[in-house]
Protein backbone atom coordinates (compact mmCIF):
# COMPACT_ATOMS: atom_id res chain seq x y z
CA UNK A 1 0.00 0.00 0.00
CA UNK A 2 2.77 2.83 0.79
CA UNK A 3 4.49 1.56 -2.87
CA UNK A 4 1.78 2.92 -4.08
CA UNK A 5 1.35 5.97 -2.23
CA UNK A 6 4.76 6.45 -2.64
CA UNK A 7 4.48 6.26 -6.92
CA UNK A 8 1.61 8.30 -6.43
CA UNK A 9 3.04 11.30 -4.77
CA UNK A 10 6.02 11.33 -6.61
CA UNK A 11 5.40 13.07 -9.14
CA UNK A 12 3.35 15.59 -7.93
CA UNK A 13 5.85 16.21 -5.63
CA UNK A 14 8.50 16.43 -7.80
CA UNK A 15 6.31 18.88 -9.81
CA UNK A 16 5.20 21.56 -7.40
CA UNK A 17 8.35 20.87 -4.35
CA UNK A 18 6.06 23.21 -2.77
CA UNK A 19 3.66 20.51 -1.71
CA UNK A 20 3.51 19.56 1.87
CA UNK A 21 2.12 15.75 3.10
CA UNK A 22 1.04 15.62 6.62
CA UNK A 23 0.67 11.67 7.17
CA UNK A 24 -2.04 11.14 9.92
CA UNK A 25 -1.60 7.80 11.61
CA UNK A 26 -4.92 6.32 12.21
CA UNK A 27 -4.27 2.35 12.56
CA UNK A 28 -1.96 -0.12 13.91
CA UNK A 29 -1.06 -1.03 9.49
CA UNK A 30 0.40 2.83 9.84
CA UNK A 31 2.38 2.46 12.91
CA UNK A 32 3.87 -0.27 11.18
CA UNK A 33 4.68 1.11 8.36
CA UNK A 34 6.01 4.28 10.06
CA UNK A 35 9.64 4.28 8.38
CA UNK A 36 8.14 3.99 5.07
CA UNK A 37 6.04 6.88 5.65
CA UNK A 38 8.34 8.87 7.08
CA UNK A 39 10.31 8.12 3.70
CA UNK A 40 7.19 9.93 1.90
CA UNK A 41 6.01 12.52 4.27
CA UNK A 42 7.01 15.92 5.40
CA UNK A 43 5.42 15.59 8.71
CA UNK A 44 3.25 13.60 11.16
CA UNK A 45 0.00 13.46 12.92
CA UNK A 46 -0.62 11.20 15.79
CA UNK A 47 -4.19 11.43 16.51
CA UNK A 48 -3.82 9.48 20.09
CA UNK A 49 -7.92 9.17 20.79
CA UNK A 50 -8.58 7.54 17.67
CA UNK A 51 -5.35 5.33 17.94
CA UNK A 52 -6.61 4.27 21.20
CA UNK A 53 -10.16 2.90 19.71
CA UNK A 54 -7.77 0.47 17.15
CA UNK A 55 -4.94 -0.24 19.75
CA UNK A 56 -4.72 -1.13 23.53
CA UNK A 57 -5.22 1.79 25.18
CA UNK A 58 -2.33 0.80 27.49
CA UNK A 59 0.16 1.23 24.73
CA UNK A 60 -0.71 4.45 23.50
CA UNK A 61 2.06 6.01 25.54
CA UNK A 62 4.59 3.80 24.70
CA UNK A 63 3.36 4.29 20.92
CA UNK A 64 2.93 7.66 20.84
CA UNK A 65 6.98 7.82 22.61
CA UNK A 66 8.53 5.50 19.84
CA UNK A 67 6.81 8.05 17.22
CA UNK A 68 8.11 10.96 18.36
CA UNK A 69 11.66 9.44 18.89
CA UNK A 70 11.89 8.27 14.84
CA UNK A 71 10.13 11.53 13.50
CA UNK A 72 13.14 12.79 15.63
CA UNK A 73 15.67 10.66 14.28
CA UNK A 74 14.23 11.62 10.63
CA UNK A 75 14.14 15.14 11.08
CA UNK A 76 10.44 15.11 10.37
CA UNK A 77 8.12 17.35 12.49
CA UNK A 78 5.33 15.34 14.85
CA UNK A 79 2.20 16.59 15.80
CA UNK A 80 0.09 15.01 18.67
CA UNK A 81 -3.69 15.67 18.79
CA UNK A 82 -6.15 14.64 20.84
CA UNK A 83 -7.83 15.70 24.41
CA UNK A 84 -4.81 17.81 25.99
CA UNK A 85 -7.27 19.84 27.54
CA UNK A 86 -9.99 18.13 27.91
CA UNK A 87 -11.44 19.57 31.08
CA UNK A 88 -11.16 22.77 29.96
CA UNK A 89 -14.20 22.21 27.05
CA UNK A 90 -16.59 23.08 30.29
CA UNK A 91 -13.97 24.12 33.22
CA UNK A 92 -11.66 27.04 33.29
CA UNK A 93 -8.76 25.00 34.25
CA UNK A 94 -7.44 22.30 33.21
CA UNK A 95 -6.65 18.97 35.38
CA UNK A 96 -2.94 18.07 36.67
CA UNK A 97 -3.21 15.14 34.83
CA UNK A 98 -3.66 16.79 31.74
CA UNK A 99 -0.63 19.29 32.66
CA UNK A 100 1.45 16.73 32.63
CA UNK A 101 0.57 15.24 29.82
CA UNK A 102 1.33 18.39 27.80
CA UNK A 103 4.62 18.71 29.16
CA UNK A 104 5.54 15.03 28.79
CA UNK A 105 4.72 15.37 25.15
CA UNK A 106 6.98 18.49 24.71
CA UNK A 107 9.98 17.02 26.78
CA UNK A 108 9.53 13.95 24.77
CA UNK A 109 10.10 15.94 21.46
CA UNK A 110 6.97 16.65 20.34
CA UNK A 111 7.01 19.67 17.52
CA UNK A 112 3.52 20.54 18.23
CA UNK A 113 0.24 19.84 20.13
CA UNK A 114 -3.30 20.24 18.74
CA UNK A 115 -6.41 21.30 20.55
CA UNK A 116 -10.16 20.22 18.99
CA UNK A 117 -13.20 20.55 21.09
CA UNK A 118 -10.91 23.13 23.54
CA UNK A 119 -11.13 25.69 20.73
CA UNK A 120 -13.45 24.82 18.62
CA UNK A 121 -16.68 24.20 20.80
CA UNK A 122 -15.10 24.76 24.50
CA UNK A 123 -16.71 27.64 27.03
CA UNK A 124 -13.24 28.63 27.27
CA UNK A 125 -11.26 28.46 24.08
CA UNK A 126 -8.92 31.28 24.80
CA UNK A 127 -8.17 30.02 28.12
CA UNK A 128 -7.66 26.70 26.77
CA UNK A 129 -5.11 28.01 24.14
CA UNK A 130 -3.47 30.19 26.54
CA UNK A 131 -2.98 27.58 29.39
CA UNK A 132 -1.51 24.78 26.32
CA UNK A 133 1.05 27.65 25.60
CA UNK A 134 1.95 28.28 28.77
CA UNK A 135 2.59 24.77 29.82
CA UNK A 136 4.45 23.93 26.39
CA UNK A 137 6.73 27.17 27.06
CA UNK A 138 7.29 26.04 30.47
CA UNK A 139 8.54 22.22 29.26
CA UNK A 140 10.50 23.92 26.65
Amino acid sequence: MIQQESKALGPEKAINPHVRIMAKLENEEAIKDLNKILEISDAILVPRGQLGTVLPIEKISWIQKNIIKLCNYASKPVILASQFLDSMVFNPFPLRAEVTDIHSAVMDGADGLLLNAETAVGNNPLDALLTMNDIAMSAE
